[in-house]
């Protein structure tokens, strides 16, 4: 069995909740984030098929659900062990506000007694749910950024190379706990051969243009475009908040690149496709009002280098589900999709800077 030790911490805080939705430090929100970045990282090898990566997923890290050659089905533990040096609550008890200075408007938002724009703060519409614009935390306490713990995995020899990989990946882009496609939870992993930012490029070997990403159902691949991965960066700041309001303004900026239309209600729009359900809209898409549901493709990971914090933004395309597909009466075809997230790309390459790759 090989041992590995990382030194793990988060650039921003994190809402890694419980049972009681009080964040903790402990093993299984880990274990998921590994498996996630392995499937991306392992996707290319097994030819993108769900079903091998899900069998191969099952004898790595555990299952109790595979079937013998004679349908009979039977478990087996993971060969993966994971270990926190300390299993503990966080230690952000009270959220300290930003100054007033930092709040930023969003043009679809205002307020209902002067009818004009509100200004909030943009941890709150990053972090809307576990962090509340008047109580802050929801519930106490959280995990501080900075916070540090010891993170080791032991495992066979003929797995190294893939998880290696996986733990980069988690180190480039990995995020933990509620509103971590946001942001919220960025990891950062220390030792063990883990690379900087500057080694990105490596990345290109696993990514997949848009318009076959598109044709499945599930975060395979990060993106490429003509003009290369579709990876932006936000300009260094001094500190994680000041990155929290460029990626909170550049979120607004490509989400209201999609108006909606005054078309028939219950139809779906473009916006749609970013997320569903859209927050504080009543916009619903006849079919999904109650069991419609499309996650963030574009996510986005804190990252700290030296004295100095950036935002990454990363889109990790995939097509809606033929499970939701068959209550729209017109659905997008792939073509459709790849004019939306055209029109998404636009504004990040507008407004931020891709990562060379």
């Amino acid at each position: 069995m090989i041992k590995k030790e990382y030194n793990v911490s988060f650039n921003v805080p994190a809402f890694m909740g419980d049972a009681e939705q009080k964040s903790v430090w402990r093993t299984p929100p880990f274990k998921a984030l590994i498996q996630h970045w392995w499937r991306i990282v392992v996707a290319k090898d097994y030819a993108y098929d769900w079903q091998r990566i899900r069998e191969a997923e099952g004898r790595m890290f555990g299952h109790a659900w595979l079937d013998d050659n004679k349908g009979q089905a039977w478990g087996m533990r993971s060969q993966v062990r994971i270990k926190l040096n300390k299993q503990e609550p966080g230690s952000l008890l009270r959220w300290i506000d930003s100054p007033s200075s930092n709040k930023i408007t969003h043009p679809e938002v205002k307020d209902r007694n002067t009818g004009k724009l509100r200004a909030m703060l943009p941890e709150t519409y990053l972090a809307y749910g576990p962090l509340h614009f008047r109580d802050g935390l929801s519930h106490p306490p959280a995990i501080n950024a900075q916070e540090q713990n010891i993170l080791t995995l032991m495992y066979p020899e003929e797995l190294q190379k893939t998880l290696s990989q996986t733990m980069q990946f988690i180190h480039w882009f990995g995020t933990l706990g509620g509103r971590s496609r946001n942001g919220w939870g960025s990891v950062d992993l220390q030792g063990n051969g883990i690379e900087d930012f500057q080694k990105i490029a490596v990345v290109k070997s696993f990514a997949c243009s848009l318009e076959n990403c598109l044709q499945l159902d599930w975060s395979h691949a990060i993106g490429m475009d003509s003009t290369g991965l579709l990876i932006w960066q936000t300009p260094e700041r001094n500190k994680w908040a000041d990155v929290i309001k460029d990626l909170t303004e550049i979120k607004i900026k490509f989400r209201t690149t999609l108006p909606f239309s005054n078309g028939k209600p219950g139809q779906f729009e473009k916006r749609h496709l970013l997320a569903y359900p859209v927050t504080n809209h009543e916009v619903k898409v006849n079919g999904w009002r109650n069991n419609g549901r499309l996650a963030n493709q574009v996510r986005f990971k804190v990252i700290h280098s030296d004295a100095s914090f950036r935002g990454i933004v990363m889109h990790l395309p995939s097509t809606i589900p033929r499970e939701m597909m068959q209550f729209l009466s017109t659905p997008p075809t792939i073509q459709d999709q790849i004019a939306i997230w055209q029109t998404v790309h636009k504004t990040l390459d507008q407004q931020l800077e891709r990562i060379k790759g």
